[in-house]
């Protein structure tokens, strides 16, 4: 859980701050649920497919 203007610890090892600029009115954000392989495309993967199915998808906002 990230809080407004608290340092966090990113899966990188990275000091990450949530700033306000993300409540700006002016700026559109999105949500996007998917699989996002983390592949180079490589000749031995031709022909390989990913695929991805929700049941349900629960989103809360606070």
């Amino acid at each position: 859980d990230m809080k407004w203007g608290e340092e966090f610890l990113d899966k990188d090892g990275n000091r990450v701050t949530l700033v306000t600029d993300w409540t700006d009115d002016d700026v559109a954000f999105y949500f996007k649920a998917g699989i996002y392989p983390q592949i180079r495309p490589d000749a031995a993967l031709s022909g390989q497919r990913f695929d991805v199915g929700f049941s349900q998808i629960n989103l809360f906002h606070r």
